[in-house]
């Protein structure tokens, strides 16, 4: 940001830069999740334009939409499966900048945790949260799919991590598992074991690009099938949530 303000000072027209300039800060607010402050600079970013005649980049109004969704204070609206499905697609394509960038421990961070989102907002539709929740119902079938994929039963937790949730929508034939095979899941698993054994997680080791990819086209693929079912398309709803370049 200080070079930009250099530049500014060196040129005769720096409202262009300005603008460029607004614009990074409000990537950098929707880089750390702070989207009340982003709306705020995409604002200016829309004021600016419109006071110095120069057009907009189409994205913009689409940015403004999207923030103001994700900041939000309606509890009704923030329920809505439009805004579960924003966060989770804002969390996706900030991991997307990360592995852009070579940070790739903290790309599969973020994709971790939009396979944790997906599941909570899956298993809420049945009245499942993730904490202090009685699953007595599902412990006989549980113990008998943990067994076929870890060779030795498991309880039902108190808690639900994120295994423990896609066992669940596996038991509850949920649509994002539809069609899912025992080893499916096993092969699952094995991918996400392996961002477990990391140092971001419980390891002393780097995941790295190729723990990324696999994460990646798990995350996706899930993804795809949520937007199917809400009757989305998940490339345009991702080109929303997309930092373009100008």
């Amino acid at each position: 940001l200080a070079l930009y303000k250099r530049v500014r000072q060196k040129i005769v027209d720096p409202r262009a830069v300005e603008i460029e300039e607004l614009l990074s800060e409000s990537y950098l607010h929707w880089n750390s999740f702070n989207f009340k402050a982003a709306a705020s600079k995409i604002r200016i970013v829309l004021d600016k334009c419109a006071q110095y005649h120069m057009k907009p980049h189409h994205a913009f109004t689409h940015y403004l939409s999207v923030l103001e969704l994700l900041s939000t204070s309606d509890q009704q609206l923030r329920t809505s499966d439009d805004f579960q499905l924003h966060v989770i697609v804002d969390l996706y394509a900030n991991a997307l900048r990360k592995a852009e960038s070579g940070v790739f421990e903290d790309a599969i961070s973020r994709l971790y945790r939009v396979l944790e989102l997906i599941s909570q907002y899956r298993l809420r539709s049945y009245g499942i949260e993730t904490h202090l929740v009685d699953l007595r119902p599902y412990a006989d079938r549980y113990r008998s799919l943990t067994k076929e994929i870890y060779g030795i039963e498991k309880d039902v937790p108190f808690e639900i991590g994120l295994k423990d949730g896609y066992l669940l929508l596996h038991l509850l034939d949920d649509y994002l598992l539809k069609g899912t095979s025992v080893q499916d899941l096993r092969e699952m698993f094995g991918v996400i074991r392996a961002r477990d054994m990391s140092i971001i997680a419980h390891g002393l080791q780097l995941a790295g690009e190729k723990v990324f990819l696999n994460m990646n086209q798990l995350a996706r693929q899930f993804m795809q099938r949520v937007c199917q079912q809400q009757g989305k398309d998940l490339a345009p709803l991702l080109e929303q949530h997309t930092f373009v370049r100008l």
